[in-house]
């Protein structure tokens, strides 16, 4: 019945967008006290540089040529989005 009214309250705080209660019960159920502060030996905006090389460099283009025709093409595409 507990986990009940805690669903709840979650639940409630969500629907109400009262974000400060809706963090608070959220924090209190699904954080944890044992929090990785390192990654590779490494901290804070480190690990975002690391993880932005990383993907930069596995989803980079092998072909220049195709990368800016791909680039081109999605300009394109979306150019009418843009304001």
């Amino acid at each position: 019945m507990n986990d009940d009214i805690y669903s709840d309250d979650l639940h409630e705080a969500l629907l109400e967008k009262n974000n400060t209660t809706f963090w608070k019960f959220w924090r209190s159920k699904f954080d944890s006290t044992n929090k990785c502060i390192q990654v590779d030996g490494c901290v804070d905006a480190i690990i975002a540089n690391n993880f932005c090389s990383h993907f930069k460099n596995t989803f980079t283009c092998d072909n220049t040529q195709k990368a800016e025709s791909l680039r081109n093409e999605f300009v394109q595409a979306y150019k009418p989005f843009c304001f």
